[in-house]
């Protein structure tokens, strides 16, 4: 089994969260694909393969494509790697089956509005669901697990290296904390003793507790921990309907 610097650490969380299901990682994804089928026991061979990252793998057949927008930050500067965050023209919205807005939690109804206006722009036909990033527990470094109101009144320190920080941020602070300060490192960033060294410094004598995501936390095993350092568990919420949607008519 490949470790979270082989794997990276979202491949990593998901085969640690999603036991007994196979979780393959590979640059050719038919031949990924192709690999769960021929190792995967006879009895226990997969029918359904959800790919992540696939909207742009026009190579492969999909019988649905799912497309996901964060509505804090839904097209960047809407220009095309490398020059903006785009990995197709936004034209391309149109080949979506389904469309999933996340991290809809405090945005306001004119913002949605808007950013329906202009979905509905390039795809006419798919339905539209908004989804939510829900704060869930704290987990310390252990494992044990600590209910939200752990939280409330205690001062915080938090960092994380994902592509969105400003919406952990906005999370923790959503959780009754009070945060003393955040520090933001680069979207999988590999990180060194000194960088958590750093971290420590600044959450100084002002901080009881340092806090981070899940994802990091993968990628800080096999460093000299803190003992006060806890990562916040996440849950996505989104309407049922969204589900029975999405499987909705495919194929076994």
């Amino acid at each position: 089994m490949l470790n979270e610097r082989q794997a990276g650490d979202e491949a990593y969380l998901m085969a640690t969260k999603l036991q007994g299901v196979p979780v393959i990682k590979g640059k050719d994804r038919y031949e990924a694909g192709i690999f769960a089928l021929n190792e995967s026991p006879e009895a226990s061979r997969p029918d359904l393969f959800i790919l992540d990252d696939g909207f742009q793998h026009w190579g492969l057949f999909r019988d649905k494509d799912v497309l996901l927008i964060d509505c804090m930050n839904p097209f960047g500067n809407r220009r095309l790697l490398p020059l903006g965050l785009l990995r197709e023209p936004l034209s391309e919205i149109d080949r979506a089956g389904i469309i999933i807005i996340t991290k809809e939690e405090g945005l306001p109804a004119s913002a949605k509005d808007s950013l329906m206006r202009e979905i509905r722009e390039y795809n006419k036909q798919a339905p539209v669901f908004f989804s939510a990033h829900k704060p869930l527990q704290f987990v310390s470094r252990g494992g044990d697990a600590f209910p939200l109101k752990w939280g409330e009144g205690k001062r915080f320190f938090g960092f994380c290296g994902i592509g969105n920080p400003e919406s952990f941020r906005r999370t923790l602070l959503s959780t009754g904390m009070t945060l003393t300060g955040f520090k933001s490192f680069r979207d999988h960033h590999f990180y060194s003793q000194r960088d958590l060294q750093t971290v420590i410094g600044e959450a100084g004598v002002h901080s009881e507790w340092i806090v981070t995501t899940e994802k990091d936390i993968m990628r800080l095993r096999g460093f000299d921990l803190p003992e006060n350092l806890v990562s916040l568990a996440i849950e996505f919420q989104v309407d049922e309907n969204c589900y029975e949607t999405i499987f909705a008519g495919l194929r076994t």
